[in-house]
């Protein structure tokens, strides 16, 4: 088996070996040669789904707030084991306001994936409406985020109803517990 020995300055060496079993034909590996770049081994990292952390609400709840509030159950910390790593946050809640009312997804204190539009009234992942009917729905979001650093960090949904007479229900119908039913938040670790 034929091979090349690159040897360090330091004494140690790389070395490219041909491969220990005959290819079915030749095969060639052509380097960039506008840009610099690194071989990706078994061992590299890049792309590799790191860490999955995820929580499930179900337990039923419902706000008459027309702030923004934290939904209980549906927050995650996680941190990055990389500052250019990516996190892939999915998102599901079964919501229902016999009015408006709005969810957000949150980074710290920071919200993330609302629409781009800067409105006065609601901004955020989803707005839950089933006037007249009070059915409820299902709401999501997948974004990918990069967190920029390798701080312990929280994501987490919040709500809030367009009027207090207007309550707003997650994991129920609004007025009927007769439902049982789930809501959820998913974050990977994505490699840089």
């Amino acid at each position: 088996m034929s091979s090349i020995k690159l040897k360090h300055s330091g004494g140690n060496s790389v070395i490219i070996a041909a491969p220990s079993s005959n290819p079915a034909s030749d095969r060639t590996l052509t380097l960039p040669g506008d840009a610099d770049g690194t071989i990706l081994t078994s061992n590299t990292a890049t792309g590799k789904i790191l860490q999955v952390k995820s929580i499930t609400k179900t337990n039923q709840s419902q706000t008459s707030s027309t702030s923004f509030v934290d939904i209980s159950n549906l927050s995650i910390d996680i941190t990055a084991a990389s500052s250019s790593n990516k996190m892939l946050v999915t998102v599901h809640v079964f919501a229902s306001c016999n009015d408006a009312a709005i969810l957000r997804l949150m980074f710290d204190s920071t919200p993330v994936g609302n629409g781009g539009e800067n409105t006065d009234e609601f901004e955020g992942f989803a707005m839950v409406r089933q006037s007249g009917n009070n059915l409820g729905s299902g709401y999501g979001i997948q974004i990918l985020h990069t967190p920029g650093n390798t701080s312990s960090h929280t994501y987490k949904v919040q709500a809030r109803t367009t009027a207090a007479s207007y309550p707003l229900s997650i994991n129920r119908r609004g007025s009927s517990f007769h439902y049982s039913l789930a809501s959820s938040i998913t974050v990977e670790e994505v490699a840089a």
